[in-house]
């Protein structure tokens, strides 16, 4: 006998910062303070674990980015972090490592094992994937209909170490 099984686990945005607002759905997000800042995390809801072969992939549309209020780092943060629990504050810091995020303004940063790869910029209305490639060890970009490409390599696994899809708005 051959049995099978179709196993999904759907991604939302399971919680975020005050000045976030989370759809209905929980498929999109929005800043709703006129504050600009990084003190703000919006997470997803499934957990990857390291130390399996998985690969999880997160679709995104770039509906708005307000380019007239920003910073050079960008306005736009997209984090594969090791924990939750920073809904407002900045998600990507050395006390919760492992993490590993990247912004719309080709700045990267990494704080915990593994090394930089690539930088990448993406605009408004842009469709973006971000890939958790655990079998590779990899954080991997695509926009658009382009290739993808490497940004982080020999992510950190480790039976204690999981991830989480997180994102960070600068400007409402």
């Amino acid at each position: 006998y051959l049995c099978l099984l179709y196993y999904y686990h759907g991604e939302y945005f399971s919680k975020s910062g005050d000045d976030i607002k989370i759809s209905i759905n929980k498929m999109s997000i929005c800043k709703i303070s006129s504050i600009s800042g990084y003190n703000n995390t919006s997470y997803g809801s499934v957990w990857i674990p390291s130390t399996q072969s998985l690969i999880a992939k997160w679709s995104l549309f770039i509906n708005n980015i307000n380019d007239a209020n920003t910073t050079s780092v960008g306005n736009v943060w997209i984090c594969i972090v090791s924990k939750d629990n920073r809904v407002n504050s900045d998600c990507s810091t050395n006390n919760d490592r492992p993490n590993y995020s990247f912004s719309n303004n080709q700045h990267v940063f990494l704080c915990g094992k593994g090394s930089t790869m690539n930088m990448v910029k993406f605009n408004q209305n842009d469709h973006v994937q971000i890939t958790l490639n655990m079998k590779l060890g990899v954080i991997q970009f695509k926009k658009n209909d382009e290739n993808d490409i490497v940004l982080f390599k020999d992510i950190e696994r480790g039976d204690k170490v999981k991830y989480k899809f997180a994102v960070q708005l600068y400007a409402k």
